[in-house]
């Protein structure tokens, strides 16, 4: 026997249509303000994240310069201790790299003269540190920024193919870069500078505020002293030669 629904009887009645129509879905779609206002939320956090993350990487490469310093430092009292106490002249001869520190240095801080060779190859075909083989002569932020590091008075960034210089210390004649440095002499190794952050091989007084300073790191720079320790200074804070403290800081004395 059939039974009888309400829609059978009354097939033509709307409400019967409506209730055997497939349900369907409608979705609502974003007013433009909608947008408008996630657009300008994801701005807001942008603004917000990005400067963080990059002073969080700053931060990190800071460290990783200080650490730099403080490997310098070390091997260059291994090479004293080697060397009747005496340091290495910023440039044994005048001018070639090979006579530099920083060649003299190179195996004292860890590496291997395999590494030193391919390293010194790379050097002399790549002039410039945003290109250079990473290693302790070279810090990190100084390459990231290239061309552009600030520095002192007329610095021209990454001249030289590391990111530090070694402060000479001697006063006498004309050539005093060419001359060792005597641990022996140094009054106050903790309160004098051994290793700057530079744009030259030469760390010294006669330079550093006019010509090849480096302040990488927002506005301060890094100094390991005879001592061993590393500060990071802001430039207001680096003596000039010129006073009491500028004496002690550059010449030891």
């Amino acid at each position: 026997m059939m039974k009888y629904t309400p829609c059978r009887l009354f097939r033509a009645s709307s409400a019967c249509r409506t209730l055997a129509a497939p349900l369907v879905l409608r979705h609502r779609a974003f007013t433009l303000i909608e947008l408008l206002t996630v657009i300008a939320i994801i701005g807001v956090l942008a603004a917000i994240t990005i400067p963080v993350v990059g002073r969080v990487r700053e931060k990190a490469r800071a460290a990783q310069c200080t650490s730099n310093l403080r490997q310098l430092s070390t091997a260059l009292l291994l090479y004293a201790s080697e060397n009747k106490q005496m340091i290495p002249a910023v440039y044994a001869t005048n001018g070639d790299l090979k006579d530099s520190w920083c060649y003299v240095l190179w195996p004292y801080a860890g590496y291997s003269p395999e590494a030193m060779t391919k390293a010194w190859s790379q050097f002399s075909s790549a002039p410039n540190n945003s290109t250079d083989p990473a290693n302790v002569f070279i810090c990190p932020t100084t390459r990231t920024l290239k061309k552009s590091v600030p520095g002192y008075g007329s610095v021209v960034p990454n001249d030289n193919l590391f990111s530090y210089g070694l402060n000479s210390v001697s006063t006498d004649g004309s050539t005093w870069w060419m001359k060792k440095t005597s641990l022996a002499s140094i009054d106050t190794p903790s309160r004098t500078s051994m290793v700057c952050e530079s744009s030259y091989l030469l760390g010294d007084e006669y330079g550093y505020r006019s010509l090849y300073g480096l302040l990488p790191h927002q506005g301060a720079a890094n100094f390991a002293f005879f001592d061993g320790h590393v500060q990071r200074l802001a430039k207001a804070n680096i003596p000039d030669v010129a006073t009491a403290a500028g004496r002690t800081f550059w010449q030891g004395r």
